[in-house]
Parts: C-alpha cells; structure tokens; sequence
C-alpha cells in the first residue's frame, strides 16, 4: 500500500511511525509546504 501523508507536523509524525511498523505499507510519501520539514521526517 502507498500512503500520501498531508503535513509535517507533530501528528503526521505520530501517524508515520505507526505506518512505518505496517507491514502492508510499501511506500510513505510527505507533503509539505516546507519541504525541510517533510525531509525532517525520514530519518
């Protein structure tokens, strides 16, 4: 499954963790006004 995510902030963080330990989600991808913090959130 490939997830878009809308933001950056504290909860797309929160919600991007969860996802990342999903087995069934292959791919998340960031957008973000601030392309910074959307890179922020990779590691």
């Amino acid at each position: 499954m490939q997830i878009a995510v809308f933001g950056a902030g504290r909860m797309a963080e929160i919600r991007i963790e969860d996802m990342v330990s999903d087995s069934r989600v292959s791919e998340i991808s960031v957008i973000n006004r601030s392309p910074e913090k959307a890179e922020k959130l990779r590691t």
